[in-house]
């Protein structure tokens, strides 16, 4: 018999990320955004107009008081995730909560503990894991298609930090934002789920002179448990365009993720090509795991658990913490 009930939704955060997640749970036939806060009272407004019954706030407790929300979608910047999660725990909500999980690694091991002892569904949104060039990506190297691995590379490269599309605050300072906070948790996540855990050999971050401001570049050197290195190399304020990319490398051939949505392929000796992937809703995709584990059906979330074993890389890459 088919599942007929829906999940109330309440979204806490209505920037860019924020709204397009609203408008996927709003797409769901078993979702139903009931509640929302920001606290740009025009945006929230804006919002609240999308919706008859729309409950509104810019205080983020009267969503999580809302009797008829039982999943939070928390999109707000990441030193606010602490307090917002922990209260939701309180409240007993399920959360589906932005990367990175927190905004220190002993934040995330709290938001952890308190998660899975509550024995809510606690899912973080990383989408790039359901998009059709990642599940391609990682198809090829089930295949050997790259033969034996030899070294995994991640790419990073931005013109200019914020992106046009990314203009605030938050995500351009030191305190919260950054690159190798914003994008980078998207990567780490995939060579988590591909390859297993990772251990920091050495880690060096480029600084501007302006102590408020966010890092400009990175170079790391980690490593598989099988021993092959894993490169990470990322610059802003270069002039390069802007390029992302997780790349394999093996004897046999080399696979690429690159810009998000595109699979590469080579074969030895040749060069990297494009190859042509089915069109999937990968926010949908995400947005479905996570209701369908609200309503008690089997299927793939990514938790705060990897969401703490990213936070923890991160933490050793900024230098904050040992990762060894």
């Amino acid at each position: 018999m088919k599942d007929l009930r829906k999940v109330g939704i309440g979204i806490i955060g209505l920037g860019g990320v924020g709204q397009k997640v609203l408008q996927t749970f709003a797409r769901h036939p078993q979702a139903e955004v009931r509640a929302v806060c920001d606290t740009d009272v025009a945006l929230l407004a804006r919002t609240k107009a999308m919706g008859n019954d729309l409950f509104a706030s810019t205080q983020y407790e009267d969503v999580l008081a809302h009797d008829q929300v039982d999943l939070i979608y928390i999109a707000v910047p990441p030193k606010y995730h602490y307090p917002i999660v922990m209260s939701a725990i309180a409240k007993q909500k399920h959360i589906l909560c932005e990367k990175p999980l927190a905004n220190s690694l002993e934040e995330a091991e709290d938001m952890l503990r308190g998660a899975a002892d509550s024995k809510i569904v606690h899912a973080m949104n990383f989408p790039t894991f359901f998009r059709p060039s990642y599940r391609e990506f990682s198809r090829c190297l089930q295949e050997r298609r790259i033969g034996e691995l030899r070294r995994v590379e991640v790419t990073l490269n931005f013109p200019v930090w914020p992106r046009a599309w990314q203009q605030n605050a938050w995500i351009g300072s030191r305190e919260q934002g950054g690159f190798v906070r914003e994008v980078l948790p998207h990567f780490i996540q995939l060579i988590l789920a591909e390859f297993g855990d990772l251990r920091q050999i050495a880690s060096s971050l480029e600084y501007p002179a302006d102590t408020q401001l966010c890092e400009t570049g990175i170079l790391a050197l980690l490593e598989l448990d099988r021993q092959v290195p894993v490169l990470i190399t990322g610059m802003s304020g270069a002039a390069a365009a802007e390029h992302v990319a997780l790349t394999a490398i093996g004897t046999h051939g080399t696979a690429s993720l690159t810009n998000w949505s595109q699979f590469l392929y080579a074969a030895s000796g040749e060069p990297l090509a494009p190859v042509e992937l089915a069109e999937t809703d990968h926010l949908y995709a995400m947005v479905d795991g996570v209701i369908q584990s609200v309503l008690g059906h089997t299927s793939v979330v990514v938790n705060f658990a990897t969401g703490y074993k990213v936070q923890r890389i991160l933490e050793g890459l900024r230098g904050s913490g040992a990762l060894r």
